[in-house]
């Protein structure tokens, strides 16, 4: 009888123990839910470091992909960043041998990357925001040759960021202002249009504005975009004109 009385004993600890499990796990998953629907708004510094890094990162081999098919013969017009995953980059005047395509491996050999999940980008306007976006309709004052006709427009790429501490994390990797310093685009036109071979007149100019004047003759920085409720977005020169 003792030895029936420890088992069932046993058995309700266990049933016990795995209660306590089962609570602790849905508790756990509830906060894990939360953070990711927050944003991941307080993710470690480290986790920080290494987010900034891949947009930085990708941004040169974008920037390395464009001057590779430039050397390659390709004129500006030529360049497409058709690619599988995100549409409305189809460029008619690109060859069909591929040598512009950015994403191929007869063209600039990129691979088609999305930014990973702490970067918690955002699609803005009808824009693939959770997606890097090529753009042809902005110029960069002290980059290129500014003006208001469509050969001073830059081709550029953008990312949205919903995250502040990236974005400081970005601007502190490349020597920037960061946190209440941090360059804003107030009064700017914003950057819409994806490149498709052409360009249009620049319909903004970063660093001609008050918030933003500390971006003139920067190819590349994180900024407050205030059109958006305060969401930040990475800018990178791919190619001055």
């Amino acid at each position: 009888m003792l030895q029936n009385k420890n088992f069932k004993n046993q058995n309700g600890n266990a049933i016990l123990f795995i209660l306590i499990a089962v609570f602790l796990f849905g508790a756990l998953a509830f906060s894990f839910s939360r953070s990711a629907r927050d944003g991941s708004s307080n993710i470690s510094k480290q986790q920080t470091k290494i987010a900034a890094q891949e947009i930085l990162n990708y941004a040169r081999i974008i920037e390395g992909a464009v001057n590779r098919v430039r050397r390659n013969g390709c004129s500006e017009t030529e360049i497409t960043f058709e690619n599988s995953v995100v549409g409305g980059y189809s460029n008619p005047d690109a060859p069909i041998d591929k040598s512009c395509h950015i994403f191929e491996p007869e063209g600039g050999r990129a691979l088609v990357l999305t930014p990973s999940s702490l970067i918690d980008s955002k699609k803005i306007f009808t824009l693939p925001w959770s997606h890097y976006v090529y753009g042809m309709d902005a110029d960069f004052i002290g980059i290129g040759t500014n003006g208001t006709n469509s050969e001073n427009s830059e081709l550029y790429l953008l990312l949205a960021i919903s995250n502040p501490q990236i974005c400081n994390e970005i601007n502190k990797l490349l020597g920037l202002p960061t946190g209440t310093s941090t360059p804003d685009d107030s009064g700017v036109s914003h950057l819409v249009g994806l490149f498709k071979g052409d360009f249009i007149a620049p319909l903004s100019s970063m660093g001609d504005e008050a918030g933003s004047s500390i971006l003139s003759n920067i190819n590349a920085a994180c900024y407050i975009d205030n059109d958006q409720a305060n969401h930040y977005a990475y800018y990178h020169v791919l190619l001055a004109r």
